[in-house]
């Protein structure tokens, strides 16, 4: 029974902290010590979660109104350049996500204030933090394994792995977008294939 107490409160705090600008690194390293593996795991995965949530809603109700109210420039600035997370694909977004590049609560932020739907805003981010938080949790529970596997393909650490996982994510992502947004890229593009 203490545990799952337990779970449900660390679930509770990370969801408050990450919708916040404090970082919530430290309770998720905690909920992991305290709640083992697996609830750690479903707690820093259902906290992220709704923290992305609550920050897309947030910035979709209120900074929009803010800024219409008070600052009519700037919000006709940040509809104009919005506007692009709103015509991505879903693998353009995941892929953004993915890259690791900008920080998921600028995503989530961004998201809110473009025209992007919240069920592809959510789909994306359940596909793109599964696997992530899989990750963390694997080097969490096995960090000298992960670190002699790494060590056999002839990278330096884990850190490598996740710098050319970001890497390859981000350039996907931006070869994607330009193919799409550009018709011209698109003609080069099946020129070189052919």
């Amino acid at each position: 029974m203490f545990k799952i107490f337990s779970a449900f409160l660390f679930t509770l705090m990370i969801t408050l902290v990450a919708t916040s600008p404090v970082p919530s690194i430290p309770l998720v390293i905690l909920s992991y010590k305290v709640n083992g593996l697996v609830l750690g795991y479903l707690t820093s995965l259902i906290g992220g979660l709704l923290a992305s949530i609550n920050q897309f809603f947030l910035s979709r109700k209120l900074v929009l109104n803010v800024l219409k109210r008070k600052f009519p420039n700037k919000y006709k600035f940040i509809k104009k350049y919005s506007n692009i997370i709103s015509r991505m694909t879903y693998f353009e977004f995941i892929f953004l996500l993915l890259s690791g590049t900008i920080p998921s609560t600028i995503i989530s932020v961004a998201s809110g204030l473009s025209n992007i739907k919240f069920s592809k805003f959510i789909i994306c981010l359940v596909l793109v933090s599964l696997p992530q938080q899989f990750i963390f949790l694997l080097a969490a529970s096995q960090l000298g394994t992960i670190e002699k596997v790494v060590n056999i393909w002839g990278l330096n650490g884990v850190n490598s792995l996740i710098v050319s996982l970001s890497s390859v994510s981000l350039l996907a992502f931006m070869i994607s977008y330009a193919i799409r947004l550009t018709p011209e890229l698109m003609k080069l593009f099946k020129r070189i294939l052919k």
